[in-house]
């Protein structure tokens, strides 16, 4: 049961556009707008938990996005 062995060592969706979502975090562009602007690059689109989730799980990413809600 649970997650399979090795899934999050994989490369997730998100990683080939990271740099440019930090630019856009960088340009206090809010994580919605991001989303909307990202999803149509993506082979299918994910939800807006999903992006959270991957912007919460990169140290770097995550502190751009603290600093823009403070």
């Amino acid at each position: 049961m649970g997650r399979p062995k090795g899934s999050r060592d994989k490369e997730r969706v998100l990683d080939p556009h990271r740099e440019q979502i930090k630019e856009y975090l960088q340009l206090q562009v809010p994580l919605r707008r991001i989303l909307s602007l990202a999803n149509p690059h993506l082979e299918k689109p994910i939800s807006y938990p999903a992006y959270r989730y991957f912007v919460r799980q990169d140290a770097e990413l995550l502190e751009l996005w603290r600093a823009q809600r403070q």
